[in-house]
């Protein structure tokens, strides 16, 4: 009885956090947010809204992807990109995410390429024709890997 109250006063202070706006806002760690939906987590993770330091940066401007899966750790190219490659020892990635459905017509998945070090199952999850089920696939793998930073 006691575990099933405690998932509800997360799941209660998530959904509070989320209704506000402020995703980072909750009194939940970063993990809990894998109970979402790919609508909802979208949802938590633009328009300015994070979970910890994860995000989905909407470029309506000259990037040349819509979509950007953004993470707590800086590349050695001092961009904020998930999941990071590594190029000649450098660690580095803009998160640039595959959306041929949405605005740009993003039609390449970079995550393919061997020296992101993905299991080919990751790479799927990643590279489907559904630019926002691809970004927040991304999202989930950088909370289930701890790469969102602290979550309040």
């Amino acid at each position: 009885m006691a575990n099933k109250v405690a998932l509800f006063l997360g799941l209660t202070a998530l959904a509070l956090a989320l209704s506000k706006g402020n995703a980072a806002a909750s009194h939940c760690n970063c993990q809990n947010y894998l109970c979402l939906n790919n609508h909802q987590l979208y949802e938590a993770v633009t328009g300015g809204r994070t979970i910890g330091q994860c995000r989905i940066a909407v470029d309506t401007g000259r990037g040349a992807c819509y979509l950007y899966a953004n993470a707590a750790e800086k590349g050695d190219d001092g961009k904020f990109g998930y999941p990071k490659n590594n190029i000649e020892g450098q660690r580095v990635g803009t998160g640039c995410v595959k959306a041929p459905d949405l605005p740009k017509n993003v039609e390449t998945c970079y995550f393919s390429d061997t020296r992101y070090g993905l299991p080919a199952s990751t790479v799927n999850d990643f590279c489907t024709e559904n630019g926002t089920d691809n970004a927040v696939a991304i999202i989930r793998h950088a909370i289930i890997h701890k790469k969102c930073g602290p979550c309040l």
